[in-house]
């Protein structure tokens, strides 16, 4: 029913015909070579969304607008979402580069934690560019997935606006912004906070936003800029559920009742942005940047007889600079050169005490009392030093345009970390008796022996390719067919293995992973429709991987998959009919292991887990009038294994439907209300299998409902 449903919109839409008409060509994007192009003339099917997109569907975060395109899956780890394209799965994490205004955001421990992709709060933000699939040339390691670049809002002149949101869950939102031009300086604010109730109980977020902007425009050809952003959160995290409780109740907390789960993040982003159009045909752009991002797990609890205490900080920072310079020549023909730099380094500290007491009855007259009280630190840091270089030509015959790029990059990994970990413990046991007795110790267990730290300097060289053809075919419409090859240099914390009996690390040997990629595209518009249309194969050759078997519960193997594939199409359409506008989308793609092995389990044949399939996307809005429109989302999600074994089955299917109202009463307002999961569908964020424990649940949000109001002037 979902194909003939496909099948049946794309047809639609190839005969749909209306009384406007707009131009492939006016469309432009900016993150495939760092200066603005025309779509048309990109080898690639990449999707934009604009600010006005995010205004009218009163998006709250960037994970909603990602979610709702058909060519992003979203997943979860500790309650932070993991963007993947082209179906990386659990790898998603490594091989999907997440930029902000061109600045790299992921995190260098991509071992325990995920990329802090909701700093930046739509209301800020111009467009947010999704190249599914490439970017190595220009991107560098990690871009197996694709590219996702937050670019944020560039204002002139006087102006002011203010907002805000409540919902019954995911809402209570206020936003503020204020600027002003003096002379060819302009001045930008921008304020945004969020006091979000969650749809579980014990499921808050509560975050805080800044961004300040200096743009001094020097000249009518070069112009300097200036960003700071400072982003404060906290989340309250609840647990998962087992089955039984998800019968009982899903909204409960699935922790102790004293039990504190929380996640906090505090980032300060610096930016300078030079660019000088030295001459008609040579431009010139220079991207500086320090980030520091400081990110803490709490978890502690209380129960008869035992406590726990847990606390980890991850502090990256991040430096570095982008410089490229693109030299146009002939008829639309251009080379762009750059080089890159970056110096990453993060520093992991993590602590547990654990106490608990544990009476045995031997006799009615005569127990023994064991209180045990054990401390463990894990420390750790991190440096990646990042030096690259390449060379993107576009040169152009008529029609033709012929793409060639080439890269070189090398990374200086700098590891320590203790071999093993710090562990003070100390075990009493007393056996009061009768006649009385002073309580007697039995045993004293020593701390562990000293421990010692494992220090490793290593080098990666690696390299990525492009070639790549693009037709222009018509005023309004191209067609492309592309190679890439491309890498992912391992995360520096994965570099090293521990035994799950010692609880010792040790060096693994890991291998970057390398990908060669074939894509063939289409994209036009006929009449008022947009059509756009993509197929891709991927083989990736020695692709990293968590090992899903241990023998013990701490035990961490990184391993090395021989080789992976990946067949996908990627369909898109989108209709103008007077006061209606339609879009339709289809996403497929077949992912499996083709040769591999975890710790002899033969893992050829089976599909990547974590990938659905298929998911599709249906849009429609009306304007009613000129200030009164509506408009209503579905989105289908197919069902995807649970783990690479394809063990405990898969994560069930859904379908979720969305309807907004939009209402302008004079010029600068807006008035809006909406629903999100109108049919209150019961589906899951994360399912988890274990053959011992069984499954495990995060349910998602339920039926929820949302009004506020945008004033801008």
């Amino acid at each position: 029913m979902l194909k003939k449903l496909c099948v049946l919109s794309l047809i639609a839409a190839g005969v749909a015909y209306g009384s406007q008409n707009v131009e492939l060509g006016n469309s432009v994007i900016y993150s495939t070579t760092g200066f603005e192009e025309s779509v048309r003339d990109v080898a690639s099917s990449p999707v934009v969304v604009t600010a006005k997109e995010i205004e009218e569907k009163h998006y709250k975060t960037v994970e909603e607008v990602l979610r709702d395109i058909p060519a992003v899956n979203i997943n979860y780890q500790m309650g932070m979402p993991i963007i993947d394209m082209r179906a990386q799965g659990e790898n998603a994490k490594n091989n999907v580069q997440i930029l902000i205004d061109g600045v790299p955001a992921n995190s260098l421990d991509t071992s325990m934690i995920s990329s802090a992709i909701n700093t930046v709060p739509v209301d800020n933000i111009e467009r947010i560019e999704v190249i599914p699939g490439g970017g190595a040339v220009l991107y560098g390691s990690g871009t197996s997935g694709g590219v996702v670049n937050i670019i944020t809002k560039k204002r002139k002149g006087p102006r002011y606006g203010v907002g805000y949101d409540f919902g019954n869950y995911n809402g209570n939102k206020f936003d503020l912004s204020a600027g002003y031009t003096f002379g060819k300086l302009d001045v930008d604010l921008a304020y945004t906070k969020n006091n979000i109730k969650g749809y579980r109980k014990y499921n808050e977020d509560k975050s805080d936003f800044f961004q300040g902007k200096l743009n001094y425009q020097i000249s009518d050809t070069q112009s300097i800029g200036l960003k700071y952003e400072k982003f404060d959160n906290e989340m309250e995290i609840p647990g998962s559920l087992s089955e039984s409780e998800i019968k009982d109740d899903r909204r409960q907390s699935g922790l102790f009742p004293d039990e504190k789960y929380t996640l906090s993040t505090d980032k300060d982003a610096y930016t300078i942005d030079y660019r000088n159009k030295v001459t008609d045909n040579l431009e010139l752009s220079l991207l500086g940047f320090v980030q520091t991002t400081k990110i803490t797990f709490k978890n502690s609890y209380a129960i008869p007889d035992e406590s726990f205490d847990m606390i980890a900080h991850f502090d990256d920072d991040k430096k570095g600079i982008k410089g490229k310079l693109k030299r146009s020549y002939g008829e639309g023909s251009s080379l762009v050169f750059g080089v890159d730099y970056i110096n990453n380094k993060l520093t992991r500290t993590m602590n547990q005490a654990i106490k608990s007491r544990d009476v045995e009855i031997m006799t009615p007259r005569v127990s023994v009392i064991t209180d045990m009280e054990i401390g463990t630190m894990n420390d750790i840091n991190l440096r990646k030093k990042t030096l690259s270089a390449f060379l993107l030509n576009t040169y152009k015959h008529n029609s033709l345009e012929f793409i060639q790029g080439i890269r070189y990059e090398i990374a200086n990994y700098d590891l320590e970390r203790l071999a093993l970990a710090t562990t003070n413990g100390t075990v009493w046991m007393s056996a009061p008796t009768i006649p009385p007795m002073d309580g007697m110790v039995m045993a004293h267990i020593s701390p562990t022996p000293v421990p010692h730290y494992l220090n490793h300097k290593v080098k990666e060289d690696n390299f990525a390719a492009e070639l790549a053809l693009n037709w222009l075919y018509s005023d309004t419409g191209n067609a492309y067919i592309k190679y890439e090859r491309g890498f992912t240099s391992p995360a520096p914390a994965l570099l090293t293995n521990r035994d799950g009996v010692t609880g010792e690390y040790y060096l693994n040997d890991l291998k970057s992973e390398t990908f060669n990629s074939i894509e063939i595209g289409i994209k036009d518009y006929v009449g008022s429709t947009y059509l756009g249309a993509t197929a891709y194969y991927t083989v990736t050759k020695d692709e990293i991987r968590s090992s899903a078997h241990t023998a013990g519960m701490s035990e961490i193997i990184i391993i090395n998959l021989d080789k992976t594939e990946r067949f996908g199409l990627e369909l898109f359409a989108e209709q103008h009919l007077n006061k209606f506008t339609f879009k339709e989308s289809y996403s497929y793609v077949n992912a499996k292991v083709k040769r591999g092995f975890d710790r002899g389990f033969n893992l050829a044949g089976n599909k990547i887990a974590l990938v659905p399939e298929h998911k599709f996307a249906l849009g429609a809005s009306y304007r009613i009038t000129s200030k009164l429109s509506l408009g209503a989302d579905i989105i289908y999600n197919s069902a995807a294994y649970l783990n690479n074994q394809n063990e405990g089955g898969k994560k069930n299917a859904h379908v979720v439907a969305n309807a907004r109202i939009n209402y302008e009463p004079v010029k600068g307002l807006n008035i809006h209300a909406g629903v999100n999961n109108i049919f209150d569908k019961k589906y899951y964020d994360v399912v988890s299998y274990d053959s011992s424990n069984g499954y495990s649940y995060d349910p998602a949000y339920a039926r929820s409902y949302y009004v506020g109001f945008k004033y801008q002037f």
